[in-house]
């Protein structure tokens, strides 16, 4: 997928359930918790994507009392409902009032609509005409409340991109020049909907500039490179977001920035995960992509999906932040990261799972975990509760 800097429109999804489980790891470089057991699919109250739901951002007010739900709403035209090359991605709120226990669909906060475009690097790669027809998609969001700037206290950052249209069943190639972190800010998370939308995070692929880049600190990978799976954290009076970046293998694929005063400039911090670190978990992760960022007990985390060679995201490891201002994990003596607890996806099969969020006032929820399952088709995407602490009480 990196290789041919080509992100596909993730497959996902549902299912019925065993009883619950901790086991210890033995075959792995360390023993590690490993969470084994049924989850509890998330049932949107008045959601309708008839692809399902999946990209989950949890975030809460200040004192907890209510929560927001941000995600990919994934929509198909009814007679292709069947393929599985998602033509509508949307942005859709949910809300609660009971701590993750019920979530209620409240708005559509970005609409995916349907544009030309003219990419010529994009049109000669895919054969295309000068003139692309597609969509503009909307994936991958998140949530951050920031309680100190106000009129922008909540703040939605995500991947907008178009996506050309092609034959049925055939996979929507992204058009890479036109790929953005986006950002709008508002005094509610309902408001969102009517905010501005502010080209935040891009790279020189991109045809108009974004209003920060990052490239000539992290290096510039080629002419195909994009930011993507934006994750995002209020704490200590600063703004943490940490985007996936895709290039060459030469780079790194994890670049986590700050802000100091609610998002006016950014600075780069580093790369908490490298290359060594997915081999010394599994010779057969490619890396962490679509990663989050938590915060419990007054310690960050980092939720980290790894990506398998063949089988795309695998469930998520929890790692502790060292100090998150310098991207230092919690390391051992031999200096691979220490794994607080490895979220397993609980369907069958070997499909995506594992770009999960979490918020410590989601106290019923706890890690609200998407995977795929295509026999639940065609709602193939799918949230659930695991139930979860990050630190489990003793």
């Amino acid at each position: 997928m990196r290789k041919k800097i080509i992100i596909g429109v993730l497959i996902i999804v549902v299912a019925n359930f065993a009883c619950s489980k901790i086991i210890k790891r033995s075959d792995a470089p360390a023993d590690y918790p490993i969470v084994e057991h049924s989850y509890e699919r998330i049932n949107i109250i008045g959601e309708t994507s008839n692809k399902g739901n999946f990209d989950p951002t949890v975030e809460y007010n200040s004192d907890g009392t209510v929560g927001y739900l941000i995600y990919s709403g994934l929509e198909q035209p009814e007679k292709d409902v069947g393929f599985h090359n998602i033509k509508y991605i949307h942005t859709h709120l949910a809300k609660t009032n009971d701590n993750g226990k019920t979530w209620q669909f409240v708005k559509r906060i970005t609409e995916s609509t349907s544009d030309t475009v003219e990419s010529p690097i994009f049109t000669k790669a895919y054969k295309l005409k000068n003139n692309i027809q597609g969509m503009w998609h909307h994936e991958v969001p998140t949530l951050v409340h920031d309680p100190d700037d106000p009129g922008k206290e909540w703040k939605l950052f995500w991947h907008k991109y178009f996506s050309a249209d092609m034959p049925k069943g055939t996979e929507r190639p992204r058009i890479l020049s036109h790929s953005w972190i986006m950002l709008k800010e508002a005094d509610s998370p309902e408001e969102l909907a009517n905010a501005e939308e502010i080209k935040l995070f891009g790279t020189e692929t991109a045809v108009s500039p974004a209003k920060f880049n990052f490239q000539n600190i992290i290096g510039k990978t080629s002419n195909l490179s994009t930011y993507s799976e934006p994750a995002s954290l209020y704490y200590n009076k600063k703004i943490y977001v940490i985007l996936s970046y895709f290039g060459t293998s030469l780079r790194p694929e994890l670049v986590l920035i700050s802000s100091r005063d609610h998002g006016k400039t950014w600075e780069y911090i580093g790369s908490p995960l490298d290359d060594k670190d997915t081999k010394y978990l599994n010779k057969d992760y490619k890396s962490f992509w679509g990663v989050a960022l938590a915060e419990e007990g007054g310690k960050v985390f980092l939720l980290a999906p790894p990506i398998h060679k063949k089988y795309s995201y695998q469930g998520t490891f929890i790692f502790e932040f060292e100090n998150i201002d310098s991207a230092k994990l919690k390391r051992n003596s031999k200096g691979n990261p220490i794994v607080i607890k490895y979220i397993k996806r609980s369907l069958s099969g070997n499909i995506n799972s594992g770009q999960s969020d979490y918020h410590k006032y989601n106290i019923y929820g706890g890690i609200i975990f998407p995977q795929a399952d295509l026999d639940s088709a065609p709602a193939a995407a799918q949230i659930f509760n695991t139930k979860e602490k990050i630190i489990n009480e003793k």
